[in-house]
This record gives structure tokens, C-alpha cells and sequence, in this order.
């Protein structure tokens, strides 16, 4: 995984060329191959997805404070479950 992905993968940047500096050095050795990122996609993962979804909307049904809330305004290190209160 690289660590500093955002904003390189997932959308069209052929016309700006690649800027990372580090990934460009990456991309110069011949063992070194990138793919799209599919960690999630085993059995066990999926069924954690499917449990947290499953707790996400019990608790947004029970007007409970949302424990894996992902909000724009967090900043990074900000403890999870500090979410709003679901409306009732």
C-alpha cells in the first residue's frame, strides 16, 4: 500500500503527468508493479463491512451516537464515535 495515494489514484491525471516524486521513483524499478487496491475483498473483510454497516444503522435507528461516523470536519486523530446524534 502506499501511503501517500490520495489524490494520485482514481481519477484521470495524464494531461498534469505524475507528480509524485516518490511514486515516479517507485514506478522506475522493474519488480515493482502497481494495482488498484483490493485488500478489502476477502471473506473476512466483507463480513466486518457488513457488521459495521449493520451496527451503523442500528444505532442511527436508535437515535444513538454513530461509533464509525466518518464526518468532512474530523481532523485526523479525531477518536471515533464523537458523531452527531442521529434526528428522531
Amino acid at each position: 500500500m502506499y501511503e501517500r495515494e490520495s489524490g494520485v489514484f482514481y481519477s484521470d491525471r495524464s494531461e498534469q503527468g505524475l507528480t509524485d516524486d516518490v511514486l515516479a521513483r517507485l514506478l522506475t524499478f522493474p519488480k515493482v508493479i502497481v494495482t488498484s487496491h483490493m485488500g478489502y475483498l476477502t471473506w473476512e473483510a466483507l463480513g466486518e463491512i457488513a457488521a459495521t454497516t449493520v451496527a451503523s444503522l442500528t444505532e442511527f435507528g436508535q437515535g444513538k451516537n454513530l461509533t464509525h461516523e466518518l464526518r468532512r470536519d474530523a481532523g485526523a486523530g479525531s477518536p471515533p464515535g464523537e458523531g452527531t446524534r442521529a434526528k428522531t
